[in-house]
């Protein structure tokens, strides 16, 4: 298989572009700046709420005379950016949902599958099975389950080189 894609790669009859069939981490070109993690995404949350809030009554208060706008502020269009930026949170938030019911599908899978076979090496010795039973998964996202905006496929992890950080993705 792998000799005729070759072939045909070099006779121009063929593109192929990166492919990984084992699993792999491939280097990514995700920026670490444009990474948010689920825990910092609900703060930043909370802080464009309580910003919008904070223009809604500068606003009001500038309507009434109690207090002068500064120079250059736009009220309108503040608050109009702050709700984009809370739509982009809202969806990036939803994304990193979706993927905790899925890995806690997979979990939950493997968990039962474990007590399973723990319950029958039970059965069959006669007595309580050794050690700490396995922990059951938590349901939800995790503080630090990541979203990247860049290339939303793609996972900041530590790089063992030079202890730096680096961006991979995996196929999921």
């Amino acid at each position: 298989m792998w000799n005729t894609c070759y072939l045909a790669n070099l006779a121009w009859v063929l593109k192929m572009g990166e492919l990984s069939l084992d699993g792999n981490t491939i280097h990514t070109d995700a920026s670490k700046c444009k990474a948010v993690s689920y825990g910092c995404l609900v703060e930043l949350e909370k802080q464009l709420q309580n910003e919008v809030k904070q223009l809604f009554e500068l606003g009001a208060q500038a309507d009434q005379g109690e207090a002068s706008l500064p120079e250059g502020l736009n009220i309108e269009d503040e608050i109009a950016f702050r709700k984009v930026r809370l739509e982009t949170l809202a969806n990036t938030k939803a994304a990193l949902e979706v993927w905790a019911q899925a890995r806690y599908a997979q979990e939950k899978a493997e968990y039962m599958a474990k007590m399973q076979v723990r319950e029958e090496k039970a059965k069959k010795q006669g007595e309580k099975p050794r050690g700490k039973p396995p922990e059951p998964p938590t349901e939800g996202p995790h503080e630090k389950d990541q979203y990247n905006f860049t290339d939303p496929a793609s996972r900041i992890m530590k790089n063992s080189t030079n202890n730096g950080m680096t961006s991979t993705t995996t196929p999921r």
